[in-house]
């Protein structure tokens, strides 16, 4: 089944998917997830780990809403999540799925072959976990190829 980008947009079908293949884990719907997930953008919770006194001074006089241009590059690095002794690189298919635990962060949009690219940099991290706080599903990193390799669903 094709797609339009703009019915993925919201993360509504990456959402339901997978929320169906936590209820019933058959290979059909787990491909399903995955195919999505290759055509999403998803949201990546990162932290300012570097950023210069004059775009401080910027956004510190800001108020809601203003659109402010940096002056220098701010650099951001991204979260990771750990369970027991596994850590994961966390995605989220919207940025309400990220709850509170969103309020913490800056939040980048990024396609899932760049989120994937950005997993494979943190060398401690086993794989991804799309919305681990409402329904988390998990894509190891030896999946990260094949997904690549999925035709996408994407109607041009």
């Amino acid at each position: 089944v094709m797609v339009k980008y703009k019915d993925l947009e919201s993360g509504k079908v990456l959402q339901y998917l997978i929320d169906r293949f936590n209820k019933d884990r058959t290979p059909e719907i787990f491909y399903s997830v995955l195919r999505c997930f290759r055509d999403s953008y998803v949201w990546i919770p990162c932290t300012v780990s570097s950023i210069s006194d004059d775009d401080i001074k910027k956004f510190s006089k800001a108020n809601a809403r203003d659109t402010i241009v940096s002056s220098d590059n701010i650099k951001l690095k991204p979260d990771i999540l750990q369970s027991g002794d596994k850590f994961f690189f966390p995605v989220f298919s919207s940025v309400d799925q990220m709850g509170d635990y969103g309020r913490n962060f800056s939040k980048i949009e990024k396609h899932s072959f760049e989120a994937m690219g950005m997993a494979l940099a943190h060398k401690e991290t086993i794989g991804i976990v799309v919305d681990a706080f409402t329904c988390p599903f998990i894509i190891d990193k030896e999946l990260f190829k094949i997904i690549e390799n999925i035709p996408s669903n994407i109607e041009e």
